[in-house]
């Protein structure tokens, strides 16, 4: 059963913690997508990136010291709204995404 995640949990950036029942393994992180420009250096990242399993480990050590980077992993379930804010859709003011979008494009523009 898909769990909906409220606004509040939404514009944080990341998914919601969800405590594992007992007796059972750990829950694998839900899938997330990057929304944040496409970077090849440091990391490689594709705008528009799913992962399965959260925020994959090769940008692991980057996003824990880069929190605008971090912020551009979103959870898949609400990724729509924050793509339709990025893209300029009629109706959607631009907000924190796409302030983050901006700020991690013009950190990141000279090493790629």
């Amino acid at each position: 059963m898909a769990r909906k995640i409220s606004d509040e949990q939404f514009a944080g950036g990341s998914a919601p913690d969800v405590e594992p029942a007992a007796g059972t393994a750990a829950a694998k992180p839900a899938p997330v997508m990057y929304v944040g420009p496409t970077l090849r250096r440091p990391v490689p990242l594709q705008h528009r990136g799913v992962f399965s399993g959260g925020i994959p480990q090769f940008a692991r050590e980057l996003a824990d010291t880069d929190a605008e980077l971090a912020a551009c992993f979103v959870p898949v379930a609400g990724a729509g709204r924050v793509l339709r804010e990025l893209e300029g859709y009629p109706g959607v003011p631009a907000g924190e995404h796409s302030r983050r979008f901006e700020s991690v494009r013009k950190r990141y523009m000279e090493v790629n």
